[in-house]
């Protein structure tokens, strides 16, 4: 696999740096935080890819002052923490199906 452009790589880290200060944020915060000279469409295109290829997750929606629809609110994709009761009925069932 190839590893991620310049852009790409910007806005996944921005990502992790909103992340860190809020639940979720905008697309516009995202760029804005990534401090890329992109255009809007270029940023548009790598979010949707990321979206797609599961690094960030749509979390909902948000009314926001100046715009006429809500705008999509995005946050990394966390991954699923498999808890210890659900791994120990897992393994069991395995066990027991021999």
């Amino acid at each position: 696999m190839r590893p991620a452009g310049e852009i790409r790589a910007g806005l996944r880290d921005a990502a992790a740096q909103l992340a860190q200060q809020h639940e979720a944020f905008t697309r516009r915060d995202l760029v804005a935080a990534a401090r890329l000279q992109v255009g809007g469409d270029v940023a548009r295109a790598t979010i949707e890819n990321m979206v797609r290829r599961g690094e960030l997750e749509r979390v909902g929606q948000q009314r926001v002052p100046g715009v006429c629809r809500p705008v999509t609110l995005y946050a990394p994709r966390r991954m699923r923490q498999t808890s210890m009761p659900d791994l120990a009925r897992v393994t069991r069932g395995w066990v027991q199906s021999w």
